[in-house]
């Protein structure tokens, strides 16, 4: 059937070593290959639980986002009223006498220039 130098290679060690090769090497591609497919059924199942948890968030902050629009929409309001309510104070507390009544010390006047023009009072020398 076979040759006498084929049969001698069949039952040679080096024979054996290439089948325990061979055999040691589809292993290693059906290992990395049903590896790869786990962690690609893995990968899968998380994008789409991810997807899910982002389209929540994303409702969520739809939600929220309309409330503070509209909570700040009235706090607007509520400080033009008070505003109003605060100029109506000051009016009857301060007259035109009373503000005529209201003088400023001269020394204060001299520090204030002073500060002003970035000079030492008195000196006229700039800092």
């Amino acid at each position: 059937m076979f040759s006498l130098p084929i049969m001698t290679f069949l039952k040679s060690t080096a024979f054996k070593y290439l089948i325990a090769a061979l055999a040691i090497v589809a292993g290693l591609y059906f290992v990395y290959n049903n590896g790869q497919q786990n962690v690609q059924d893995k990968w899968d199942a998380e994008k789409i639980l991810v997807a899910a948890q982002i389209k929540a968030l994303n409702e969520k902050a739809a939600l929220i986002t309309t409330i503070e629009v509209t909570k700040y929409v009235d706090r607007v309001k509520t400080v033009k009223v008070k505003g109003k309510t605060i100029t109506q104070y000051v009016d009857r507390f301060i007259t035109v006498e009373s503000d005529a009544k209201c003088v400023i010390p001269k020394n204060f006047i001299l520090l204030h220039d002073a500060a002003v023009t970035n000079t030492v009072q008195g000196t006229g020398e700039k800092k």
